[in-house]
């Protein structure tokens, strides 16, 4: 007489070994990923102000570098404020028909940067004006959550003497400190700006 082997249905010990370390590994992965996401969020996070701080003064740096002497027409600044003229047009954002208005106004694209502190607020504001208009086209925060700022420009005094940063400036400066809270950082301005 012949047996017959039924075959049962449901998972070999093998399977179900080969299935849970499956599992388990793709249970760590998971696990590492959002630690690895707490942990970024956490540092960021306590570290906002100093990223904050980078962003700002990355952004004035390009602008600086972009500034455009114009006769008659010079670097203004105290400390809680300053205003200068910029050439390049690629970082402003502006539809090509502003942008074409400017260059209609004055043969060029040439714009009015202006950085201003309201301590009310706590905020520093940039505004981005036409070249002869005095209502901004652009008005945004740079940086918020400010408790202090200070410009301060060094400036030269004509005979290559550079002078103490000072308070205001009456002419173009050869650097800008900017305070930010606890942050500073210092930029040149080219002395070859057009």
């Amino acid at each position: 007489m012949a047996f017959k082997r039924h075959k049962k249905a449901g998972l070999t010990l093998l399977e179900l070994l080969v299935a849970s370390s499956m599992a388990v590994f793709i249970g760590l992965g998971i696990y590492r990923t959002f630690c690895s996401g707490i942990s970024a969020y956490n540092w960021l996070c306590t570290n906002k102000p100093q990223n904050d701080a980078v962003i700002f003064f990355e952004k004035i740096a390009y602008d600086l570098r972009n500034y455009c002497r114009i006769p008659g027409m010079e670097f203004s600044g105290s400390v809680n404020r300053m205003s200068f003229y910029v050439h390049d047009t690629d970082y402003l954002l502006f539809s090509p028909d502003d942008i074409r208005s400017s260059e209609e106004e004055t043969g060029m694209s040439l714009f009015r940067v202006e950085y201003v502190f309201l301590p009310g607020k706590g905020q520093v504001r940039r505004r981005i004006y036409g070249f002869s208009s005095d209502t901004p086209r652009v008005d945004t925060e740079a940086l918020g959550g400010v408790e202090n700022l200070a410009f301060k420009f060094c400036l030269s005094d004509g005979s290559g003497n550079l002078l103490e940063f000072c308070p205001a400036a009456g002419k173009t400066p050869v650097a800008v400190e900017i305070k930010v809270d606890k942050f500073r950082r210092i930029i040149k301005i080219p002395v070859n700006a057009v």
